[in-house]
């Protein structure tokens, strides 16, 4: 019997923050370090490619990269004298295009799950058509990115979400014509951020009521 309090030595059960604690969180600590620097790597790689090929060169100021919690996000962003899509059009731009497809090769390499999201600025779309919105031109517009990505042979099996977000989160929040806010985003999620995302997904298969099954006849 140890007296005072202290721990029973001849217990197996491990101490709070003892000796078994310490290994478990350098690992963790390992990890992030790893997976931080794969991810700058990749940015490296890209910036790399941006200034070797002369049709990225000139566009690069439309390019952002900047590494996140969630892991590298790429931006593709519009401009008045080059904009990515036709006022009101999904198709892509010959140079946005092949932008994606480079992009798409180099991110190959890379084993994260993906995402991307289209963005519209906050003018009202006007194309005439009856209950369409900038909700569903960005949509329409992340999915063109995607068929460009892949068609630089991106997995399919790297892509865990493609979605619009409209005009719900602008780079200026000025102006309502801002060609900022029209872009293309990529996130390379680092593997904290696909944990997550894979998490949350269960969370909801589970909270979702399943419809019961029908008896049988």
């Amino acid at each position: 019997m140890v007296q005072g309090g202290g721990r029973d030595i001849s217990s197996k059960t491990p101490a709070v923050g003892g000796s078994n604690a310490q290994p478990t969180l350098s690992r963790a600590v390992h990890v992030e370090a790893v997976d931080k620097s794969r991810l700058s790597q990749l940015k490296e790689k890209l910036s790399a490619l941006i200034e070797r090929k002369p049709e990225l060169r000139a566009y690069r100021d439309q390019i952002r990269m900047s590494i996140t919690d969630e892991g590298l996000r790429i931006e593709l962003v519009d401009s008045l004298k080059h904009p990515m899509f036709a006022t009101g059009s999904a198709k892509l731009e010959d140079y946005a295009y092949e932008i994606l497809v480079q992009i798409g090769s180099a991110l190959n390499d890379v084993d994260s799950g993906v995402w991307i999201a289209g963005h519209t600025d906050s003018v009202p779309y006007s194309g005439g058509l009856t209950g369409y919105s900038n909700w569903e031109l960005s949509s329409e517009r992340a999915n063109a990115a995607r068929r460009a990505l892949v068609a630089g042979h991106l997995s399919e099996e790297k892509l865990l979400q493609v979605r619009g977000l409209a005009d719900v989160l602008p780079l200026d929040h000025d102006t309502a014509d801002s060609p900022l806010n029209r872009r293309i985003s990529i996130l390379v999620m680092n593997k904290a951020a696909e944990r997550a995302f894979f998490e949350q997904a269960k969370r909801y298969d589970v909270d979702t009521p399943q419809k019961a099954a029908a008896p049988a006849s």
